[in-house]
């Protein structure tokens, strides 16, 4: 292969650790023939957090998702707001619906419980996602969301009538995040890494799971029953995915 990612933990029926950089994921796919029915990245923010881990590197995301656009399938692309004078993120999806194919059918903002203060500003909570599509098109699976809070009405009227007695998920996400446990700066709660799984793909589909960093989202996915392919380019973290997914595995294998 000269895809230049090296596998770091393979399982049949289950997934890859990928050792490498994101760009050399598509390529990777091609040769094996892989075709992905959900991409999930949470790169780099684009310098707006201070911290080590968050370089800028806008080109790299235009390019990566040019790479991605044969595959045809959902992204969710996850970054911040960012501050006065630098929005990466506005930059890069004014820049991807000027120069490619693909555009954000929907911008999620994930609220959290934990806010962050100053002396001059509201409290601030949130962290967005887009979800990118080709063309801007309706995925092809969407498997409705729905929240445990009952809608306690029968629907709009009697011409739109309710289809459930519990109330749609919004694009505004209220999950709390992850303030123990975690084993990587970065890391996503559950909630939000599994389901964009749940709603867009089927059981034994595959989940490209991009910046993998902690690998939640590989590991959400592999206990949906949907395989998945990390790619992380550090090293330690792609041994402590690998250590996650082997634990998982194992104790599944227990039960």
């Amino acid at each position: 292969m000269n895809s230049q990612l090296q596998e770091y933990w393979f399982r049949p029926n289950a997934g890859y650790v990928l050792k490498g950089d994101a760009l050399n994921a598509p390529g990777w796919l091609r040769e094996m023939q892989c075709h992905p029915a959900l991409v999930i990245a949470d790169p780099p923010y684009g310098g707006i957090t201070g911290e080590e881990w968050d370089t800028e590197n806008i080109p790299d995301w235009l390019t990566l998702l040019r790479l991605l656009t044969p595959f045809n399938c959902p992204v969710y692309w996850w970054g911040g707001i960012g501050k006065p004078g630098h929005r990466p993120l506005l930059e890069f999806l004014s820049l991807l619906e000027l120069e490619t194919e693909w555009r954000a059918r929907d911008w999620i903002t994930w609220r959290k419980k934990r806010a962050y203060g100053k002396s001059h500003d509201y409290l601030f909570v949130r962290e967005e996602c887009l979800l990118l599509t080709v063309g801007g098109v309706a995925p092809s699976t969407f498997h409705i969301p729905l929240s445990d809070e009952r809608r306690g009405y029968a629907g709009y009227n009697a011409k739109y009538p309710a289809k459930s007695e519990f109330k749609r998920i919004t694009n505004v996400w209220d999950d709390t995040e992850l303030l123990r446990g975690k084993v990587h700066p970065t890391q996503k709660a559950p909630a939000v890494v599994r389901r964009p799984i749940e709603v867009h793909t089927n059981p034994g589909e595959l989940v490209l799971d991009l910046f993998a960093g902690s690998g939640e989202t590989s590991l959400q996915a592999h206990s949906l029953g949907r395989h998945f392919i990390a790619v992380e380019r550090e090293e330690q973290y792609c041994s402590m995915i690998a250590g996650r997914l082997e634990e998982q595995v194992e104790s599944e294998v227990s039960v």
